[in-house]
């Protein structure tokens, strides 16, 4: 019986194992991660009475041997592996009951917890589990970097599993010696052979010089085919030092 749960006698179904007859509420409290809960153990008949073999006038029930009864956490072994109850956690019934009391550790749809009989005072119960009860996250604390290699692992002491993978940098996978984003310095002689590899040739382009046709006039009349020249191509034109290489004529 978790908690949040009440024990109730004769509360069917009674053959079911594991079952959830037994109880008059039968929806466990919400658990939260780090906070301790206390569950109870009963020792029952078919019928969820209570046999607590301590009643003189019941002599069915009055020589009834208590059994050694041991708590598992099935799907949450950080409880034990942090330390935070004994392994195994384990407890004799004193009058047909007994309670455990743990911290969850691990946030979870249902937490399973499962009590069995250790069969050490030679009895033989049958075990029963409960696993519908939820275990909430508890309060933000800290930040947690997870590298590339490492899991993931929520309720464990590291939060983490594995190790990270292991990286190599080479200049060969540098793309760009001027970029921001490598943290080792490249030496100055890779980076000049990069820039002197990394220019490409210049294309030049050879100039056609041309003669210019006369403006027009009433002793040289313009034809059709004739055109205006530009004032930059005259001044290009007339000066005889400039520079012919410079200078762009259309023939």
């Amino acid at each position: 019986v978790v908690a949040g749960q009440t024990a109730g006698a004769g509360k069917p179904p009674y053959d079911a194992i594991p079952t959830s007859g037994g109880r008059l509420l039968a929806a466990p409290a919400l658990l939260t991660a780090g906070v301790t809960t206390t569950i109870t153990i009963n020792l029952v008949d078919n019928w969820f009475n209570v046999v607590k073999a301590t009643t003189p006038f019941m002599p069915l029930i009055a020589s009834v041997t208590m059994p050694l009864a041991q708590l598992d956490f099935t799907n949450d072994p950080n409880i034990q592996g942090r330390g935070l109850s004994p392994t195994p956690l384990q407890r004799t019934l004193v009058a047909g009951t007994t309670t455990f009391s743990f911290i969850p550790v691990t946030q979870s749809a249902g937490i399973a917890l499962r009590v069995r009989d250790t069969n050490l005072t030679g009895t033989f119960y049958s075990t029963d589990t409960v696993s519908n009860a939820i275990v909430q996250a508890n309060l933000a604390q800290a930040l947690l970097v997870q590298m590339p290699g490492e899991t993931y692992a929520e309720g464990t002491v590291t939060g983490k599993t594995t190790v990270p993978v292991a990286r190599r940098t080479t200049s060969s996978r540098i793309s760009n010696p001027r970029t921001k984003k490598a943290s080792n310095r490249i030496p100055a002689t890779i980076r000049r052979k990069a820039r002197m590899v990394s220019r490409t040739p210049i294309k030049t382009r050879r100039h056609r010089i041309g003669t210019i046709r006369p403006l027009a006039s009433s002793a040289n009349p313009v034809t059709k085919r004739s055109r205006r020249p530009s004032p930059r191509r005259m001044k290009l034109t007339n000066n005889r030092s400039t520079n012919f290489s410079r200078t762009w004529i259309r023939p």
